[in-house]
């Protein structure tokens, strides 16, 4: 089966605030309170289409890791099937745009 992707990024897609990277200390931002629901609740209704995958290609997984960025997520019910950059042998955002680019 093929695919669609969907590169995600969360800073202005799922919240309008401050995110991690631009934080003085990013340990110390209540990251659940960034994620707003109604966006969510958009990307859910995407992810319910056949094939779709979503690639989290944010600044949230290289400041907090991986995997509290997907409990962030679950958390504000993204019911997405995702990868991050790294399952696909891409290692930062430049990566990324690189390969969006066919690069």
């Amino acid at each position: 089966m093929k695919y669609r992707l969907i590169f995600l990024d969360i800073d202005g897609v799922l919240n309008t605030s401050r995110g991690p990277a631009r934080a003085k200390d990013p340990r110390q931002v209540p990251y659940d309170c960034l994620i707003l629901k109604d966006r969510v609740l958009l990307l859910n209704a995407l992810a319910e289409k056949e094939g779709v995958r979503f690639v989290i290609s944010s600044s949230w997984a290289e400041v907090i890791g991986p995997k509290a960025t997907a409990i962030a997520l679950a958390s504000h019910g993204f019911k997405g099937r995702y990868l991050f950059p790294e399952d696909l042998g891409l290692k930062d955002a430049q990566d990324v745009t690189k390969w969006e680019l066919g690069v």
